[in-house]
C-alpha cells in the first residue's frame, strides 16, 4: 500500500481553510493574511471558503467516494458537516465524557465524523484508552457504509 496521503493511497488530508490558524481569534487576521488572500477580515475569508471551497470539496468527495471523512476539531464541527453536505441528524456518541459526532452525506455512502483535537485538556482525546475507543467507533461507522 502506498504511504498515507500519496496520490494512490487510501488516505487524503486537507484543511477546511487553507490558511491555518493556531488560534481562531479574528484579531489575529494580520496584514500577512490580508495581502495573501485579498480579503480584509478573517470572516470574509471564512465566507469565501464556504462559498467557493466547500462546493469543490464536495466534488472531490463525490469523485473519490470515501467511506469516512474525519474532521479534527470541534470548534468548526458545523463547517465540517456543511463542507461535505451532511444530511439528517448529526449523531453524537459519548465516549468517556468526550463527544464523537457523525452524519451521513447527501445521497452517498460517505459518513462525516468530527472528533476533538488530541491534547491534554478536558473534552479532548487525551489518553491511549480514548484514542483506541474513538478508533474502534470510527471503524464501526466506516464499516456501516
Amino acid at each position: 500500500m502506498p504511504f498515507p496521503f500519496h496520490r494512490r493511497s487510501d488516505f487524503f488530508k486537507l484543511n477546511l481553510y487553507p490558511v491555518a490558524f493556531r488560534k481562531v481569534d479574528a484579531q489575529l487576521w494580520v496584514d500577512k493574511y490580508k495581502n495573501a488572500t485579498g480579503l480584509s477580515t478573517r470572516e470574509e475569508y471564512l465566507d469565501w471558503c464556504r462559498r467557493n471551497r466547500y462546493p469543490e470539496m464536495r466534488l472531490w468527495m463525490e469523485r473519490g467516494q470515501p467511506k469516512l471523512i474525519v474532521g479534527i476539531g470541534t470548534t468548526f464541527k458545523n463547517d465540517f458537516f456543511d463542507a461535505f453536505g451532511s444530511i439528517g441528524p448529526v449523531r453524537q456518541d459519548r465516549i468517556s465524557d468526550v463527544n464523537l459526532m457523525w452524519s451521513k452525506t447527501n445521497g452517498r455512502n460517505t459518513r462525516v465524523a468530527v472528533i476533538p483535537f488530541l491534547s491534554y485538556t478536558k473534552g479532548s482525546l487525551n489518553s491511549d484508552r480514548l484514542l483506541q475507543a474513538f478508533g474502534k467507533r470510527l471503524s464501526e461507522i466506516h464499516d456501516g457504509c
